[in-house]
């Protein structure tokens, strides 16, 4: 028995993993033929593999991945509006995000302003992504929480609540440029999405990301969401794992299936 099939861990659900990767690129460093190579990776990352979800990159690199990914199922997603600070106001956003648009991306992750939501201002923090969300002409909008930061399940919520009130088809973790997304943060923001979804009836998708870098956190944070909201979310529509280096530890976990 091999070690992978020693923790349980079976070949549909490592592949359903893959198919729900984010492959992050968003270090101000890289250059084209970084971008170029995630996204390749992205349309074939394995032997009987579908495609992961999307590659997300900042804003001057989404022309490159819209090149590149064209014609495909991966989603060109862009890091904008405040990336990754989440304060940048209204008036700024709006040009990063409609250049994001504009140059291809198909979906926007944003930083929710969560200095805003510890201060008590979430009218101002609502009101962000609510002009954020009337840009997007259709697109996918997911807003990351930086739930870390955030601290209490009590202030993961009430963001949660917030994005998703203002118009948010995703929410998300964190950025990964603060403290890590943990189980415990992840599963406050899944059960606003519960919550969100029994009052108002609309399913807001779910992604976890900052620090994802093992086999094991993805299953864990997939355990969770199923315990929550079910197995039927386990799709890209409704559900991301936002990572730059996980994919290939589930190809090694994979090949030991």
């Amino acid at each position: 028995m091999s070690s992978a099939e020693e923790r349980g861990i079976t070949r549909d659900l490592l592949v359903l993993a893959v198919n729900c990767l984010d492959l992050a690129v968003l270090d101000p460093d890289v250059g084209e033929a970084d971008v170029v190579a995630a996204c390749r990776r992205a349309k074939d990352p394995g032997p009987e593999l579908r495609p992961a979800a999307g590659v997300c990159v900042l804003t001057p690199m989404v022309e490159v991945a819209a090149r590149e990914l064209d014609g495909s199922p991966v989603r060109v997603v862009a890091a904008a509006g405040g990336f990754p600070e989440g304060t940048m106001p209204v008036k700024h956003r709006q040009p990063e995000v409609k250049a994001a648009l504009r140059r291809g991306a198909e979906e926007v992750d944003t930083v929710l302003n969560w200095r805003a939501v510890l201060a008590g201002s979430e009218g101002q923090a609502f009101d962000e992504i609510a002009a954020v969300a009337r840009w997007m002409r259709g697109k996918t909008l997911k807003v990351i929480l930086e739930t870390g930061t955030l601290g209490s399940a009590e202030n993961i919520g009430k963001a949660a609540h917030i994005a998703m009130t203002a118009g948010a088809d995703f929410v998300k973790t964190c950025t990964g440029t603060r403290e890590p997304a943990t189980l415990e943060a992840a599963r406050a923001m899944i059960e606003a999405v519960a919550e969100h979804h029994r009052e108002t009836g609309k399913m807001v998708g779910v992604k976890v990301s900052g620090g994802i870098r093992e086999t094991s956190q993805a299953l864990d944070h997939i355990s969770q969401v199923t315990g929550v909201l079910g197995f039927a979310r386990l799709s890209p529509r409704t559900f991301r794992i936002g990572a730059s280096s996980l994919l290939d530890d589930i190809l090694a976990n994979l090949d030991s299936c």
